[in-house]
C-alpha cells in the first residue's frame, strides 16, 4: 500500500506542469467575462484572482486610524471609480472577481489569492509610516478647505 503511494506521487511528480494565465481589466461584462474564462479554462486544478476577500469595515476603520490620508485616497475612489463599477456593473467588486468565485463554487474547483488589499497592507506598515501620515494630515488639513464657500 505505502508503494502504491509513493508510486502515484512519484507519478504525479513526473507530469509536467502546466500554468496558463487568463486575465480580464476590472470594469468588463459579467457575461463576457464569464464565457472568456469558460473558454479558456476546461478544467483547472485551481485559479487565483487578484483580491479574493472582501475588505472587511474592520480593516478600513483600522487603516483610517493609523493613516488618515486614506480618508483622500478612499473618498476619490469612491467619488470617481464606485459609479462606474455600480451602474455599469451593478456590483463594486471587480468583475473577474465575482466571476471567478461563481466559476469555483460551480466546477468546485480551489479559489487563491495572489495578492493583499492595498488597506491591508497598510495596516501591516510600520509605526513610523503613521506618524508621518499623521503629521500630513495635520498640516494638509489646516491648508484645504473641504466645506462650500
Amino acid at each position: 500500500m505505502a508503494t502504491e503511494a509513493r508510486a502515484e506521487r512519484r507519478d504525479e511528480q513526473a507530469r509536467p506542469l502546466d500554468l496558463s494565465l487568463f486575465g480580464s481589466i476590472h470594469f468588463d461584462r459579467s457575461r463576457k467575462v464569464a464565457d472568456e474564462l469558460a473558454d479558456y479554462a476546461d478544467d483547472p486544478d485551481a485559479l487565483f484572482v487578484e483580491y479574493l476577500r472582501d475588505l472587511a469595515l474592520r480593516s478600513l476603520a483600522l487603516a483610517l486610524v493609523k493613516n488618515p490620508l486614506v480618508l483622500v485616497g478612499t473618498a476619490f475612489y469612491f467619488l470617481l471609480f464606485v459609479p462606474f463599477f455600480v451602474v455599469g456593473l451593478r456590483n463594486v467588486l471587480p468583475m473577474e472577481l465575482v466571476v471567478a468565485r461563481k466559476y469555483a463554487d460551480e466546477r468546485d474547483v480551489a479559489l487563491h489569492a495572489v495578492d493583499r488589499h492595498p488597506l491591508q497592507i497598510l495596516n501591516d506598515g510600520r509605526w513610523c509610516w503613521s506618524v508621518v501620515n499623521w503629521v500630513c494630515w495635520r498640516h494638509w488639513r489646516g491648508r484645504v478647505r473641504l466645506r462650500p464657500p
